[in-house]
């Protein structure tokens, strides 16, 4: 299912609809997909049928912000050609595939520098001897 941008639509978003007959905007919920079309949930709580090139899927708009987000607070500072970038994730922020997505972004970022990925890592160099990985 896609929308009218071109965005993968899922079961359960929330998505804007323009009701075409009224030129009226409304929210609706997708239910799933069939040889009639897309099933989404009204806002009189109805089940219909309608088209992607009529929806705007605002929970995949929410997604794309999201990845986006994590992006934008990324700071690489002075990064020159075969220095070593290493992204640190707080554990539990970001499931492994969204890990995986963003040491794939990084990579395609400094195609020039090796790229690591730390997840949970925390060390203390007080003492020298804590070392902790989760």
């Amino acid at each position: 299912m896609k929308d009218f941008y071109g965005r993968e639509i899922q079961i359960g978003d929330r998505c804007i609809r323009y009701t075409g007959q009224l030129g009226e905007l409304e929210e609706v919920i997708v239910l799933g997909e069939d040889k009639r079309g897309i099933k989404i949930l009204n806002f009189m709580d109805k089940e219909v049928y309608t088209q992607g090139h009529k929806l705007f899927d605002f929970s995949a708009y929410e997604r794309k912000i999201q990845e986006e987000k994590i992006f934008n607070s990324v700071k690489a500072l002075d990064v020159k050609p075969n220095d070593v970038v290493i992204a640190s994730l707080i554990p539990n922020q970001l499931n492994m595939v969204e890990c995986q997505r963003v040491f794939e972004q990084l990579k395609k970022l400094f195609p020039n520098n090796k790229v690591g990925l730390m997840i949970g890592l925390d060390i203390n160099t007080k003492n020298g001897s804590e070392f902790k990985y989760e």
